[in-house]
């Protein structure tokens, strides 16, 4: 990370904030650096990631994805890693009024990653998202 902020000072840019850092290094890889991937093996987040906040269910969802709620990073920089995720990325897919994540509510909910079925746990929370009018 210094180096990268090194580098782009000596080019005249300013560095990156450590939430984008954050997501590059344990998110992008995968989702994309903006959020759009092989949607048929790995979600896009681009105008989609808001819709979990659409129910309870989606909401928790999120922060209790095993690759998120182990990342080895503080629950501040967790909080701000969902929320530049789900309210950036995410776009308008974000339903009106949600609450953005603290670093409380993170702390609690990556206590209990979930740990099996990922793909069936994905498809009720998006029957949920759907069901309650949220795409």
């Amino acid at each position: 990370m210094l180096a990268s902020a090194a580098i782009a000072r000596a080019a005249g840019q300013e560095p990156l904030p450590p939430v984008h850092i954050a997501y590059l290094k344990y998110c992008g890889g995968c989702h994309g650096i903006q959020g759009v991937s092989a949607p048929k093996t790995i979600p896009t987040l681009k105008n989609e990631a808001g819709r979990f906040l659409c129910t309870d269910d989606g909401r928790r969802y999120l922060v209790r994805l095993p690759n998120i709620a182990r990342a080895p990073v503080s629950d501040e920089l967790l909080a701000d890693l969902l929320n530049f995720v789900v309210f950036g990325l995410g776009g308008a897919s974000v339903p009106a009024g949600a609450p953005r994540y603290d670093a409380t509510e993170v702390s609690a909910l990556r206590r209990q990653p979930l740990t099996n079925r990922l793909d069936v746990y994905r498809q009720r929370i998006l029957t949920e998202v759907r069901t309650a009018g949220c795409g």
